[in-house]
């Protein structure tokens, strides 16, 4: 395989397509050689062609009695993060996001949750993102999903992301008080992480005491809009 990429490492992008084509040939069990594939796409800015490799890595791969491993895909994702291929990063994510997790609602939940504290622990911000933004996707209406991506967006992205995370939440938890809240109260977030000096009275309104138990309510409470 590092013969293989080696080679396509060191050709011009048509000539590395062709070698990469032939790698999977002779090697049809390698998701490297996927991966590797997606990345080439993502240097010459073929974004969908990222995720359609990727794809049919997957079902190559299983054509070809290549057992699924999830921890394998995640560190071919945080891999491609910290080389800056954040596209491919995403995509692994999004085409494997189901891949040895529980079937149960609980269990993938939990799973989902442990890969993304995983994630932030190893530095891998855009990992965990991905794996929010693709649970949120398949279990919408799970508000302490929506509360963890609102977390990381919090800690780690801008008041624009997470305006857009508290925008897509409440259209898919339209009950969830704490969301509803914390959307009217977005504007008042963006202050706090603009810099100004935003005291705890003026964000109240973001949290709400019928929520206690969920760890994120709590770190908003804690941590994030104190004075």
């Amino acid at each position: 395989v590092e013969m293989w990429l080696a080679l396509a490492k060191l050709s011009a992008y048509k000539d590395a397509q062709k070698v990469l084509n032939e790698a999977r040939k002779h090697i049809p069990t390698s998701p490297v050689i996927w991966v590797t594939a997606a990345k080439l796409e993502e240097t010459q800015g073929n974004e969908k062609m990222v995720e359609l490799i990727l794809t049919r890595a997957i079902d190559s791969l299983a054509a070809n009695g290549v057992t699924p491993d999830r921890d394998m895909w995640l560190k071919q994702a945080e891999e491609a993060e910290k080389t800056g291929f954040i596209k491919t990063c995403q995509a692994i994510i999004k085409v494997t996001i189901k891949v040895g997790v529980d079937e149960d609602v609980k269990g993938m939940k939990q799973n989902w949750i442990q890969d993304a504290d995983a994630a932030i622990n190893r530095n891998s911000i855009e990992v965990a993102r991905a794996i929010y933004n693709n649970a949120v996707m398949h279990l919408k209406g799970k508000k302490g999903l929506w509360l963890r991506l609102a977390e990381l967006e919090t800690k780690y992205g801008n008041a624009e992301s997470l305006d857009n995370v508290l925008q897509r939440a409440v259209t898919y938890c339209p009950h969830a008080e704490i969301l509803l809240q914390s959307r009217s109260g977005s504007e008042a977030m963006s202050q706090q992480l603009a810099g100004p000096d935003v005291g705890f009275g003026q964000t109240s309104l973001l949290v709400t005491e019928t929520e206690p138990s969920d760890s994120c309510v709590r770190w908003l409470k804690q941590e994030v809009f104190l004075p």
